[in-house]
């Protein structure tokens, strides 16, 4: 199976201050992600999806979680 990165435009600290987190908690999503071998990182900028499925999955918990109220950070 062949993979392209994505190329990530915009920095952890952007992402960090649009979705109202601290930069340390997207690194640690991030990093995560990685240990789990959803993504992998290429240098700053890139990541490649590994599993898409999996991923899918983390965004339908989140996503269900977010609708019924709940309060939380960002469980992955």
């Amino acid at each position: 199976m062949s993979v392209t990165p994505l190329t990530l435009y915009i920095k952890r600290g952007e992402i960090a201050d649009y979705l109202g987190l601290t930069i340390e908690t997207v690194s640690r999503s991030f990093a995560d992600l990685k240990k789990r071998n959803v993504i992998a990182l290429i240098e700053s900028d890139a990541v490649v999806i590994l599993n898409r499925e999996q991923l899918a999955e983390i965004g339908k918990f989140r996503h269900s979680a977010d609708r019924d109220g709940s309060q939380g950070g960002v469980a992955l």
